[in-house]
């Protein structure tokens, strides 16, 4: 089991993916379950349309009146904020643990006394957390769809699809950030800090670039741009967006790989 990192970690998180995988859809359907409350609340849209622009680009809603539609209702209640914020959480400590977590509690030297590649170390922690964040995918794209079932919330299942897959691509970059920072460090605390203040800074920098006007070119330079400034449940997914996620993380793996190669670590 040890010789393999992408089963062994697979095993040691299937506990807490169910956990995750059962609060994210309990979450998403208690938020679905108030849609009835807003689509016909025509104070709502009122008290909305009288907010500061700035607040509303903060909650990551860009037009009072599309929080009427379903696609801007769960853009603003879950896609813009709250659902990336919970799978970045979860990407970050994945990522972040994945070495330097190994490293701090002496037991990456159990890992590589077997015959594995410190590369491989890397590429198979990559790729479990790549499948259990696109379990989690999964997860989110039939709790939202059977929610919507319950409330008549008519939104396609492909632009659910495109939603979900642009947030779980945001997540898996910053928790790839993660574990190259930790491959490169072996130190999970430094590590976590960098990589939620990078989230952090991207997210405000994204979000009040929406009502800001000298922000607004800084917005190409947040990863939030790529995951939602197109709009995903309203025009589907972006290519070239998520090609730009793929690229960054085949290039931080090769960082993570090539300066976890190269350093000694601690036993």
């Amino acid at each position: 089991m040890l010789s393999n990192v992408f089963s062994k970690t697979i095993y040691d998180r299937q506990r807490s993916f169910m956990w995750w995988s059962l609060g994210v859809a309990v979450m998403i359907l208690i938020m679905i379950l108030f849609y009835p409350t807003i689509r016909d609340n025509d104070d709502m849209l009122k008290l909305l349309e009288g907010m500061p622009k700035e607040m509303l680009a903060l909650a990551g809603i860009s037009d009072a009146a599309a929080m009427m539609t379903p696609a801007g209702y769960l853009q603003g209640r879950l896609f813009s904020m709250l659902l990336p914020l919970l799978l970045l959480v979860f990407a970050i400590g994945f990522g972040t643990r994945a070495i330097a977590g190994e490293e701090e509690a002496r037991t990456i030297d159990m890992l590589l006394s077997h015959p594995v590649r410190r590369s491989q170390v890397v590429l198979q922690s990559f790729g479990a957390m790549v499948a259990l964040l696109a379990g989690l995918g999964v997860v989110i794209v039939l709790a939202l769809f059977l929610s919507a079932l319950t409330v008549d919330m008519e939104i396609g299942v492909d632009k659910l699809v495109a939603g979900t897959v642009s947030s779980v691509l945001l997540a898996l970059f910053f928790g790839t950030l993660g574990l190259a920072l930790g491959a490169a460090t072996g130190k999970r605390g430094l590590s976590m800090g960098l990589t939620s203040t990078v989230a952090i800074v991207g997210y405000l920098v994204h979000s009040l670039g929406e009502a800001v006007d000298w922000l607004k070119p800084a917005q190409k330079f947040s990863p939030f741009y790529y995951a939602t400034s197109s709009n995903p449940l309203t025009n589907g997914l972006d290519l070239g967006h998520s090609l730009v996620f793929v690229v960054a993380m085949a290039l931080l793996v090769a960082v993570a790989v090539f300066t976890f190669e190269r350093r000694d670590v601690a036993v």
